[in-house]
């Protein structure tokens, strides 16, 4: 049964996130060259172990997420397992003027179609 005390909740919720802003104040703003993210993101990885030269490709991965508006897997992702955009690697192949597919895998997270387990 759906109450008016709900559709309340809901209104109040709506008119409340109304007045919220989503302009970020200019002194919390501060351009960043891209090739000092980079650097950093590098430097933090090697910092791990990991090669120079790796490091710095997983710094250009993570940042052209970022600077190609995919937010999600950009610069957030350093320090996890995530490889980044996918159509990263697709790019490197078009720059040397060849054809290039990316895929990666996964655990099962999802039941497959008709399936009453993960497989």
């Amino acid at each position: 049964m759906f109450s008016l005390r709900r559709v309340n909740i809901f209104r109040t919720a709506f008119i409340r996130s109304a007045n919220m802003s989503c302009v970020t104040p200019d002194e919390y703003t501060h351009v960043v060259r891209k090739e000092d993210v980079v650097d950093f993101c590098a430097r933090c990885v090697e910092k791990v172990g990991i090669s120079s030269e790796h490091s710095r490709v997983l710094g250009e991965v993570l940042v052209a997420g970022d600077y190609r508006g995919h937010y999600s897997h950009g610069i957030n992702r350093l320090g996890s397992n995530h490889y980044g955009i996918a159509g990263w690697y697709s790019i490197m192949a078009a720059k040397q003027g060849m054809i290039g597919i990316s895929c990666t895998n996964t655990s099962p997270l999802v039941y497959p179609t008709r399936s009453k387990a993960v497989s």
